[in-house]
């Protein structure tokens, strides 16, 4: 278990999740080819700009010790 936590707190493992994280969410926006105002498009773009936030939040409780 020690070991996924050092793994998962890795610096490079943050910022390779985040960029996965919000590509993926803003090129489902991009192919939805609306502007992006309109509803399903403002959504994938905003959780792609969250990105850096919800996998900041999820390392932080992954490898958070009980102490």
């Amino acid at each position: 278990m020690d070991n996924i936590k050092l793994y998962i707190s890795n610096p490079w493992i943050f910022f390779l999740l985040t960029f996965v994280l919000s590509w993926f969410f803003w090129s489902i926006a991009i192919l939805l080819n609306q502007v992006y105002t309109f509803f399903p498009t403002i959504i994938f773009y905003a959780l792609g700009g969250f990105g850096p936030s919800i996998i900041g939040i999820s390392l932080t409780y992954l490898t958070k010790s009980k102490a």
